[in-house]
């Protein structure tokens, strides 16, 4: 008899013990964060020479793109790419030769202006017209293609897409590179958040 009840006992307590562990483990569970989705694009600040911020925002790819470039000292070598928007859907691209190091930023573009077709992935073409600077070569907000639609609408349409920037003097001079579907998640919310307003309605 008195293993019987011993065994009752022991019984109770596991059972017991059992749905306490559940219970611990069903309200660890409920508190673990529903992880936020990631996005393909990140917003920061621009900063001046003494690292404080300069209150003028931007959009950048936190991937980075790849290609290929060649000019008058190299044919197809590797490229690395990243785009910055500001609020007027202004599009600034900095190239990156061989490896994306500071160092290898580069500096100096040997043409002022330059023409830049967008490949979108149902065939059609877009082309525009940027200007160079220190560092990148910049595409004015608002621009449209000969299609009529502006940088930010097509990265908004969610197509793979494919660049081609070229020197409008010194053609030898070329960029191209590729941006996926995938890459483009996020984009048009993202620049939204920092006061963009699409002119069109996003196809």
């Amino acid at each position: 008899m008195k293993k019987i009840i011993a065994v009752i006992l022991i019984s109770s307590f596991s059972v017991l013990f059992g749905c306490d562990d559940k219970v611990e483990r069903r309200k660890e569970l409920e508190s673990i964060e529903t992880p936020k989705p990631r996005t393909a694009w990140q917003s920061g600040e621009y900063t001046n020479e003494f690292n404080d911020s300069t209150g003028i925002r931007f959009l950048a790819n936190t991937t980075v793109f790849f290609g290929k470039y060649s000019s008058s000292a190299t044919t197809n070598s590797q490229l690395f790419v990243k785009i910055f928007f500001d609020k007027n859907g202004t599009a600034s691209i900095r190239m990156y030769e061989d490896d994306l190091s500071a160092d290898n930023l580069k500096r100096h573009y040997s043409d002022k202006k330059y023409i830049a077709k967008i490949r979108e992935g149902n065939g059609a073409i877009h082309e525009f017209e940027g200007f160079s600077s220190t560092n990148e070569i910049g595409f004015p907000g608002g621009s449209k293609s000969t299609h009529g639609m502006t940088i930010t609408e097509i990265f908004s349409s969610k197509q793979n897409l494919k660049v081609h920037i070229r020197g409008e003097r010194r053609e030898i001079e070329q960029y191209t590179f590729d941006i996926t579907e995938a890459e483009l998640d996020g984009f048009s919310t993202a620049l939204s958040s920092m006061g963009y307003k699409q002119s069109s309605p996003v196809k």
